[in-house]
């Protein structure tokens, strides 16, 4: 258990990047993650959430930063076809860009194919990526960072716990995020997750930080989400897993995958 450790070893600077690294991924890869680290440490990964940005962000921006940003990403025109393809605010774009660029978008478009929406996702990530880098840098305007306190930053709330005993982790607002024992700083036996509403997100058992088995999941709303069993902090067996509308489907895991 250990996906935001490095991030936060880096403090201010890793939680920026593990902001960018989630506006990056594509949706499959993001939900994995933030399946796990909402366990981990669900305070640290609903403030970089909440910081998250998409592609319409870029159009705050004045036509000059535009062409920076522009300028900052790999592929060139191609990248600009995708990203703008049946995009409202295409035009705004291209008005942002020089003579040249403009001339060369316009021609290349009447023979663009149809992009996958996986190709449209992936060029806008890349325009994000540029912008996020320029704003670090200076080279643009900055982006205003809703930051949660140094101790989330930098982890330092699980640090200063003791070794062993119980343990409680809350979000700015005093709300518990998450509670249950430790064991030379290691979870084990029952713990609770908690939404920032206040409503249980997860529980189940912990073996020196390991899942271990039977877990429940649920919808900030109260509704079961998911429950299964966990081997060796791997989904193992058969899974219920719900949607919002209480329609169950069961899924068979064998070391952590899904074999339907």
């Amino acid at each position: 258990m250990n996906t935001l450790g490095k991030h936060k070893k880096k403090g201010l600077e890793g939680f920026k990047k593990f902001v960018g690294s989630l506006e990056s991924m594509n949706e499959k890869t993001r939900i994995k993650v933030v399946q796990v680290a909402i366990l981990e440490d669900p305070v640290y990964l609903m403030a970089a959430m909440s910081n998250m940005t998409d592609f319409g962000y870029i159009f705050n921006y004045s036509s000059e930063e535009m062409q920076k940003i522009y300028s900052g990403v790999a592929g060139g025109v191609q990248t600009l076809l995708f990203a703008l393809y049946e995009h409202p605010q295409e035009q705004e774009f291209l008005n942002s860009l020089d003579d040249r660029t403009r001339s060369s978008y316009r021609d290349e478009k009447e023979y663009l194919k149809k992009p996958s929406t996986a190709q449209i996702m992936t060029a806008r990530k890349s325009f994000l990526a540029s912008m996020r880098s320029l704003q670090e840098n200076f080279s643009i305007g900055s982006f205003e960072w809703n930051l949660p306190s140094d101790s989330v930053v930098n982890g330092t709330g699980f640090d200063s716990a003791s070794s062993t005993g119980e343990f409680e982790l809350k979000y700015d607002d005093g709300t518990v995020a998450l509670s249950g024992e430790l064991e030379k700083k290691l979870r084990v036996g029952e713990w609770k997750h908690y939404y920032p509403n206040g409503q249980l997100m997860a529980e189940g058992v912990y073996i020196s930080s390991e899942k271990a088995g039977p877990w429940t999941f649920y919808f900030a709303t109260g509704e079961i989400k998911a429950k299964g069993e966990y081997k060796e902090n791997l989904k193992e067996g058969t899974w219920e897993e719900y949607d919002r509308e209480g329609l169950m489907t069961q899924v068979i895991y064998k070391r952590g995958k899904s074999e339907i």
